[in-house]
């Protein structure tokens, strides 16, 4: 009995992990699609990067995302990266306090967090079991360090700690 209870717990572990992974695909190579037919400099939404962070860490959990082909997930490393790059150097404490300031800076904050979502879908990737070798793009990880260790100093700090002002 015990045997045949774990048989089915596997089978229905493997079962919603080839679904998710289904999932995962089409949303893809849906994104991919709505990518090709815009200008190569037009970037993803907030709310849409944010269903790819939830979905990659998803199948990260179910321990599935190196089922993945290794060609989207590196496409996909590629485009979040460009998501990443966008925030590069934006600052949101130097902006005055007037309304169209106000407007700018809730801008700001939001490209700023999509593109800290678009780093955590990479490293969601890099960091999940049994990846092939070739996702684990360097130049992709150092520029997230960077990326991150840049708005912490620059915007979330000084906005919490008058010190770094």
């Amino acid at each position: 009995k015990k045997k045949k209870k774990k048989h089915r717990q596997q089978f229905h572990k493997d079962n919603t992990q080839l679904i998710h992974i289904e999932r995962y695909n089409h949303f893809i190579e849906a994104v991919f699609e709505q990518l090709d037919q815009c200008d190569p400099d037009v970037l993803l939404s907030r709310h849409i990067v944010g269903q790819l962070l939830s979905e990659t860490a998803r199948l990260k959990q179910l321990m599935g995302l190196h089922q993945v082909s290794t060609d989207i997930l590196v496409r996909l490393i590629s485009v979040m990266d460009h998501h990443v790059l966008d925030s590069a150097s934006l600052l949101i404490n130097n902006i005055p306090d007037d309304i169209e300031s106000k407007v700018w800076r809730e801008i700001a904050r939001e490209r700023i967090l999509r593109s800290l979502d678009a780093g955590l879908v990479i490293l969601h990737i890099t960091t999940a079991p049994n990846m092939p070798k070739n996702v684990h793009l360097e130049e992709s990880i150092d520029q997230l360090i960077s990326h991150t260790k840049y708005h912490l100093e620059n915007n979330i700090y000084p906005e919490f700690d008058p010190v770094y002002r």
